[in-house]
């Protein structure tokens, strides 16, 4: 075939038809592929670190989460053991109850005043009643006893004057030494103007001891 020559200085020569073309996209086409490649890359990497970087931020808050609540349930858990302070019940005071007018007061019963008893042999009639016609004259003696032969009771109505009532006069008296109580006189026997019963300590000798005993009413049928 034709041998071609190239102008300007002598260059090489080729055999057997023309040289080869490069088509001008096939250089840019690989640059572009090993850049998405590279792109690629980095965004996956991109991609894994936030991924990475968001579960272990998210692993952070998980875990701080859960320490949280453990925390508060061990408070909770310790607050409930605490034992609790009790408070004492303080006392109460009733409230004054209204009393209606002044108190009264409980009258003091009076006791009638006893014959006073002298020093020395004493005679105390207590009491007479009526008995199947008679009259039971209730006595005590003070620092002697009764008796005859010995120192006596003289008993007389009220109508014989005290001094009367012994030796040397005639009175009229009962002589008595007991037993007690004195039943020597009958209501029928009681002088017209007579209101009392009366009793003196007397000697052996029948004489008496004015001062020495007490007169007592007679009491009605």
């Amino acid at each position: 075939g034709p041998v071609s020559t190239t102008g300007g200085g002598g260059g090489a020569t080729g055999v057997g038809g023309p040289a080869p073309s490069v088509a001008p996209s096939a250089v840019p086409k690989k640059k572009m592929a090993t850049g998405m490649v590279v792109g690629i890359i980095i965004g996956v990497i991109v991609l894994c670190a936030a991924v990475g970087g968001g579960g272990y931020y998210l692993f952070n808050q998980l875990t701080a989460d859960k320490e949280s609540e453990a925390t508060a349930t061990l408070e909770v858990a310790l607050v409930e053991d605490e034992p609790t302070a009790t408070t004492a019940p303080t006392a109460t005071e009733a409230p004054p109850t209204a009393t209606e007018g002044p108190p009264t007061e409980t009258p003091t019963p009076t006791v009638p005043p006893t014959a006073t008893v002298p020093p020395g042999p004493f005679v105390r009639i207590n009491n007479i009643t009526i008995e199947n016609g008679y009259y039971i004259v209730e006595y005590e003696t003070f620092e002697y006893t009764e008796a005859l032969p010995g120192v006596h009771i003289h008993f007389f109505y009220d109508t014989v004057p005290p001094e009367q009532a012994g030796v040397p006069n005639s009175g009229p008296w009962i002589v008595w030494g007991g037993p007690r109580p004195f039943n020597g006189y009958t209501v029928a026997s009681t002088p017209q103007y007579a209101t009392q019963m009366c009793a003196l300590v007397a000697n052996a000798n029948h004489t008496i001891n004015l001062e020495t005993g007490n007169c007592f009413d007679l009491p009605s049928e």
